[in-house]
This record gives structure tokens, sequence and C-alpha cells, in this order.
């Protein structure tokens, strides 16, 4: 962990760290980031909101592969908004990004409120710009459909100290077919619950250096970085990896 320390003290540009930390080593990240913590806005006294992505993948899991094996070059595309059921996003976003030789390719597009055909990525007309140009051809040869649904809730805080810093923690994380309409009663069915009750997905988002209280937390809780996708964990705990997707059995 020291040598990842000395070089993400150094590291300028976009820095996007995670962990999977169990419950004392949050409370022990927490303990130590409270001083300089703040809740993130449009959040709920515990500091959170729900989180609702549709991902989408080839009829082969194109996208999984590229993610589970660790490629440089890779795609991700989803339809994301907040709260617990697809029809009831208000906003919606379709987000894409895309890597090319050495160039990333990252569209992002508003919908003020979810409509069925949305659903089809043919009705997502991207604008006639070079590079939304290059993501529609893409996608068009992919023959993309939707893949599977991750819902979680996310604790999310900020520092006044330095503002392009967010920390969350990720917990409750469900993975739903295409379709499927959550239910409290999913939190208790091992079919679709990605997480372990006492886990949390650890994430640091920062535009610029880590200050030094950050990697103290981290060095306190005994946490290592590590590779994590939310969209994996809920393809395999669904068993999409077995079959294509579009049928479900």
């Amino acid at each position: 962990l020291g040598v990842s320390l000395h070089f993400y003290r150094h590291l300028s540009g976009r820095i996007e760290l995670k962990y999977l930390v169990d419950w004392r080593q949050r409370e022990i990240l927490l303990g130590a980031y409270r001083p300089y913590l703040e809740a993130a806005p449009h959040t709920d006294d515990l500091a959170s909101y729900h989180i609702l992505s549709l991902y989408y993948d080839t009829p082969s899991l194109l996208f999984y592969d590229e993610k589970n094996d660790g490629e440089l070059l890779r795609t991700k595309v989803r339809l994301r908004g907040y709260g617990v059921q697809l029809e009831q996003l208000s906003p919606l976003f379709l987000e894409i990004k895309r890597k090319v030789d050495s160039r990333i390719l990252k569209y992002r597009k508003k919908y003020d409120k979810y409509d069925p055909s949305l659903l089809d990525p043919a009705s997502w007309q991207l604008e006639a710009e070079p590079q939304s140009a290059e993501l529609a051809a893409a996608l068009y040869r992919y023959r993309l459909r939707p893949a599977v649904q991750i819902l979680y809730r996310r604790e999310t805080y900020e520092t006044p100290f330095v503002r392009t810093l967010r920390l969350a923690f990720d917990s409750q994380v469900l993975a739903l077919y295409p379709g499927q309409r959550f239910e409290p009663a999913l939190y208790d069915d091992p079919r679709h619950r990605c997480l372990a009750d006492t886990q949390f997905i650890f994430e640091i988002k920062s535009d610029g250096r880590l200050p030094s209280w950050i990697l103290e937390g981290i060095q306190a809780a005994g946490i290592v970085q590590r590779a994590i996708s939310k969209y994996v964990l809920g393809v395999d705990r669904l068993g999409l990896a077995r079959k294509e997707i579009g049928v479900y059995v």
C-alpha cells in the first residue's frame, strides 16, 4: 500500500479509487474523516439516496467481458437516475463512456422524465457532434439491449477544504432483471443481493491530489484498493454470463 500512497500523493487529474470495506472499516474511515466532511447536497438525514442504473450490453455480454477481464479498452452504457423504480426516475441520464486508442469518449444526456421509448437505444438520438457520431456508430454496431438493473444506496460526503473531493459508501446493492420492479423483500433474497449486509463499496473521487488525511484514514482502516464493478457483480449474481442476454430462464 505504501507504493500506492506515494503514487496518489503526486497524481494529477481525475482520481477514482474503490475499496471493499466492512462495517468496522467504515467506522474507522468516518471517524478519521468526520472533522473534514459534510453531507452532500440532496441527501437524506443519513447523507444518502438511492441510485438505479439500467446497464446495456451486447448479446454476448462484450462489455461485461471487458470489465471482468480488466481490459484497458472498455465501454459502459447505462440509463441512470435517483430512486428505486425506473419509471419514477426524474430526471434520467444516459451515460456512455468508451475508450478508443488513447482517447476517452464520454457522453451524458439528461431527460426530464422517464419515457418507455428511452429503453430502446434507437430513440437516444445523440447530438450531431464528431464525438457523439462515433459513439452512435459504435452503439449501432453493438446491437445493444438491456442487460441488468443495479439498485443501491449511496451515502455521500463532500468537504469544504477540497471542493472536487467526494467520498461515498455504497451498500444494499441489488441486481434486478430488466423490467423487474423493486420490492423491499429483495433485500433478503440471495439471488439478487450482491453484497453482504456488513459490506460497503467505498469510493474516492477527486479532480486533484488527495489530502494527507484521506491517505491516513486508508492506512488506519487497513484497506487495499481493488477493481470493483457493480455491473459485473450484478451479471454474476443473476447468472447472465452463462446465457445470451434477453433470454432469462
